[in-house]
């Protein structure tokens, strides 16, 4: 059949062999390993077969690409609406073109395995594990990826790639694959910081989860996980089998070695293959991929029935009982040095009430943990401090541990000082890795003096920590050409996560292009190393196939033909670095042009696309930046009213409340469409950083009440109610200027 019979087809068996496991799991036919065995097995078979389809509709030759499990599918342990993890990897020695054409194909199996057809997806899949993550290639080599895990990997890393196994590879990849795992994984020894490390990021994870989370909570199903793995990392030289894929074999063998006690495989085998259970009952209804208990009582006792309970009681009390014994057992083999604190240690827990654990985890993971106790204890300030960033910012924690002179400029009150970045950076560290981490202590000052006062001066204090670390970068490469800043880096206004949108203007050919290229090289290098920065160059005329850098004339020659509104309304935004004159290109690009019917129709399609193919239809009024009457509402809305009274554009500004300020100076605006366009920018703003420091998507508002809640408390609004009602209110004020706009530009 076609292509797409085929990947339909796949779909339906998928569909008929869920419904016989599903029939076989409920009626207890199955023992809960089996379940999740013959749904691992039923994933091995059509992410195989898909990869053979998509490959034999567009080549002939032998397929080059392995595909690696990892994750619950590497384990043979997938649940009901598992993600599936996948890397995928090129054989080596693969040219240019092959890589092409590996990675085409890399994107078109994700995309067959993951696309909703007539029947649903197959699977959602997950590619986040590779060697940088979603930084990284899509499709690397093997042996660099060999590479990447012998000399770069955190021990994270180590731990995922436990539950790792090759699902489409030949004889010789499979062998190098599961050589490089037992050398990785199972070494002879290691440090005890890397146990704290784990344990440290196991702790960040429970601080950012509700208690009814029976994966990630405290007690819940990551605790057996993490608890087997480390053991596995720790003793898992000593035999072949302490170096199992599978979660429930691998406590077995670590009691059958007296690892652990009998007793405690015992409890954490049922506890285990329990919180799977309830974990795969609630995902049963509508392919949930959930991991909540119920909050509503008829739900949660429906659930229990569907556990084989009569009532919701015993089945609270179930749950009590195992997570109990998870808890249990996890801290007592991994948290002894936690027996017998001491003083200062425990008078700290005391004083920091709910916000204990994440004060302890944090302390705990610094050298010479007893002194930042004592030092804790010593000034009140300090507690108040270190207890803040705990409840306002967990998602600094794991980089506080490994930056510590940002802890105890928490702890002394320094990280409140602004600094001057361009000092930071007047006599730039040698070694990159020195020069990474000066980058990473100014972001982390950053974001915790935003964390502990206010995130107003964030977004210009991020830009010029940024603007000032990347001037040593171009002078070492010996780049001449104008850096232009467009987008959020150009207006100043960038995010906690934001890439550096950049522009290149320059005027001497090849050398200014491998100019260029040392730069992307260095700046990435310095990422590898910690540094939170990434250069983006997409706005450049004809995006990726374009060169780096750009010559006026080029430029000036594009904007006049093939230039679309959209590029323009984004060269509206740009800024020269370092003190450097505007090529006047980018000024002619953005503004020589006046906003005529068929431009602003342009516009009006393209800002219709953004909203209904970027924004997945459950978030359309919960998407922060890219939602209805969210915050690109607000930017659209003064960035036409700018390019449309291009006149103004000498004032200088480049933000979007200063330049607001502008057009209603000159009437463009009046005072009651300021106040909404820059209230709701302000909210937006405060609002998305809030999230990013609690760990959560930046992007969209959560629905989770007891994310609302937390977030209403550090943006020192009165509960969850709060928050929803100031972004609706915003959002019914933003959405008829943004229209009313576009009707003005649209005669």
């Amino acid at each position: 059949g076609s292509y797409r019979h085929s990947l339909d087809r796949l779909r339906f068996l998928k569909q008929t062999w869920h419904l016989r496991i599903a029939a076989a799991d409920l009626a207890g036919l199955w023992p809960e390993q089996e379940v999740w065995t013959g749904l691992s097995t039923v994933a091995n078979a059509l992410v195989a077969t898909t990869a053979d389809i998509v490959w034999a509709d567009a080549h002939g030759e032998e397929c080059p690409v392995k595909v690696i499990a990892f994750g619950k599918l590497g384990g043979q342990e997938l649940n009901f609406s598992s993600d599936v993890d996948l890397v995928y990897l090129l054989d080596d020695g693969a040219d240019e073109a092959a890589e092409k054409k590996a990675m085409k194909y890399c994107e078109r199996l994700t995309r067959a395995l993951s696309d909703r057809m007539g029947r649903g997806s197959l699977y959602r899949v997950d590619l986040r594990l590779r060697p940088y993550g979603s930084r990284g290639p899509i499709c690397p080599t093997l042996a660099s990826v060999e590479g990447y895990y012998r000399r770069y990997a955190e021990p994270w890393e180590h731990l995922a790639l436990i539950r790792s196994r090759p699902i489409v590879a030949d004889q010789e990849a499979s062998e190098r694959w599961a050589a490089m795992r037992e050398e990785v994984c199972f070494r002879p020894a290691r440090g005890e910081w890397v146990v704290q490390d784990l344990m440290k990021m196991r702790g960040r994870i429970e601080g950012l989860v509700g208690d009814n989370d029976i994966k990630r909570a405290p007690g819940g199903i990551r605790d057996v996980e993490f608890l087997v793995q480390i053991l596995q990392l720790l003793y898992g030289k000593e035999s072949a089998d302490l170096q199992t894929l599978s979660t429930c074999d691998a406590l077995r063998a670590l009691a059958a070695h007296g690892v652990i006690k009998q007793r405690a495989m015992d409890e954490l085998l049922a506890s285990y293959t329990f919180m799977r259970q309830v974990e795969h009952r609630i995902q049963l209804l509508g392919d949930l991929q959930s991991h909540s208990l119920p909050e509503n009582s008829q739900e949660r006792t429906d659930l229990a029935r569907r556990m084989g309970f009569q009532s919701l009681a015993p089945f609270d009390s179930a749950v009590a009982m195992h997570r109990a014994h998870a808890r249990n057992w996890y801290q007592s083999a991994l948290a002894a040095d936690e027996d017998s604190p001491g003083d200062d240690r425990a008078a700290v827990a005391q004083r920091a009430g709910p916000s204990s654990g994440g004060v302890l985890s944090w302390l705990d993971g610094l050298p010479e943990s007893d002194a930042f106790y004592a030092a804790v204890l010593e000034n009140d300030s300090s507690m108040e401090r270190v207890v803040k960033i705990v409840e306002a910012a967990p998602a600094l924690l794991p980089a506080l541990r490994r930056w510590v002179s940002v802890t105890e400029q928490i702890l002394s009150g320094e990280v409140l000082e602004e600094t001057d970045p361009e000092a930071r950076f007047e006599k730039p560290p040698k070694e990159e890795a020195d020069f990474a981490s000066a980058v990473r202590r100014g972001w982390l000052g950053v974001a915790a003096r935003a964390a502990l006062t206010s995130t107003d001066a964030l977004s210009t204090s991020l830009t010029s920590l940024m603007e000032a670390a990347l001037r040593p970068v171009f002078a070492r490469v010996g780049a001449e050409f104008t850096p232009v800043a467009v987008g959020s880096f150009g207006a100043r206004e960038l995010g906690l996560y934001s890439d550096l949108d950049m522009l290149f203007v320059g005027e001497q050919g090849s050398k200014d292009e491998d100019a260029a290229q040392r730069l992307l090289v260095a700046v990435q290098s310095l990422r590898s190393h910690g540094a939170p920065m990434e250069v983006d160059l997409r706005l450049r005329p004809e995006g990726r196939k374009g060169h780096l850098v750009v010559t006026q004339e080029a430029l000036a020659q594009y904007a006049e033909g093939r230039m679309e509104p959209w590029e323009r309304l984004a060269l509206g935004r740009a800024r020269p670095l370092f003190g450097k004159a505007m090529p006047k290109a980018v000024m002619v690009a953005a503004f020589g042009r006046q906003i005529d019917k068929t431009t602003a129709e342009s516009l009006a399609r393209m800002k219709q696309r953004i909203e209904t193919e970027r924004v997945p239809i459950q978030f359309r009024n919960r998407h922060i930046k890219l939602g209805v009457g969210g915050q690109d509402d607000v930017l659209w809305t003064v960035q036409l009213l700018w390019w449309k009274n291009h006149a103004l554009v000498e004032s200088g500004v480049t933000g979007t409340k200063e330049k607001a300020g502008v057009l209603a100076q000159h009437g463009v605006l009046n005072t009651v469409e300021l106040d909404a366009l820059v209230g709701a920018w302000r909210f937006y703003s405060d609002l998305r950083a809030r999230l990013a420091l609690l760990g959560h998507n930046d992007e969209v508002l959560p629905e989770n009440p007891d994310k609302l809640d937390r977030l209403a408390a550090v943006m020192s609004l009165s509960g969850p109610n709060a928050v929803i009602e100031a972004y609706q209110g915003h959002v019914a004020r933003v959405r008829p200027l943004f229209l009313q706009t576009m009707e003005r530009l649209i005669p």
